[in-house]
């Protein structure tokens, strides 16, 4: 993967931080946050690489996260088939007949 690089800048009289990295499938993905004066653009640059060396490409997209998609993980990770045993089901999400 390669290296990530960040920086400031001012776009139509506004100043932000951007992340730019390239993800797992070779794309390259820009994170763009909105500062109000040089020094908060620095500090959100800072936490954005800090997130990026601790997560990975994942921490960084996760605050840009919907509920279909935390949903989907839930469903992944943690949800189990039914079990059922004598007709009543014991272990398990799903509906009983």
């Amino acid at each position: 993967m390669k290296d990530k690089t960040g920086y400031t800048y001012q776009e139509n009289g506004r100043l932000y931080a951007r992340l730019t990295y390239t993800d797992e499938t070779g794309r390259r993905r820009n994170v763009k946050r909105r500062a109000h004066n040089t020094k908060q653009a620095k500090a959100i640059l800072k936490d954005l690489q800090e997130q990026f060396e601790k997560g990975g490409t994942r921490a960084v997209d996760a605050e840009r996260m919907t509920v279909n998609d935390l949903c989907d993980f839930y469903c992944e990770h943690y949800l189990k088939p039914a079990e059922y045993v004598k007709n009543r089901k014991c272990l398990g999400f799903g509906r009983s007949e």
